[in-house]
């Protein structure tokens, strides 16, 4: 997956990963049987996994020059912990609440919510550096 990366560049390879995990997401109403629940949960780990990884380089990709790299990487990753930490207890109270579908339907979402972001900063930087891999 570091080689796609590579050659489409972070952010688009970011987009792409969250609509799929995004999918992905939604498909677990799906699983009705035990060998799909462990089939669906195999893609979402790779699909999740290749966007923990990607997060990085996306992120040194808005630094205009090698002193800004820190601190994007500092502000972008302050920006996911608050989601990581916000995240989890809406989950626990919205499974309690109404079971199942809940923590589905939120975490998707989310995540579509997310990638609509992404897509939204590839905009701004295909602008800025004039080029289709940002």
């Amino acid at each position: 997956m570091a080689a796609l990366g590579d050659y489409y560049g972070p952010l688009n390879l970011l987009v792409i990963m969250c609509s799929i995990n995004a999918i992905l997401c939604f498909c677990f109403f799906g699983a009705a049987t035990a060998p799909g629940l462990i089939f669906i949960a195999i893609l979402y780990g790779v699909s999740s996994g290749v966007f923990n990884t990607i997060t990085a380089p996306a992120l040194m990709s808005f630094a205009k020059n090698n002193n800004e790299i820190g601190s994007r990487m500092g502000v972008g990753f302050l920006i996911c912990g608050f989601g990581a930490l916000g995240g989890t207890p809406i989950i626990g109270m919205l499974l309690s609440k109404v079971g199942w579908i809940g923590p589905v339907v939120f975490s998707g979402s989310m995540v579509i919510a997310g990638t609509v972001m992404i897509g939204i900063s590839i905009w701004y930087q295909r602008k800025e550096k004039v080029t289709w891999r940002v």
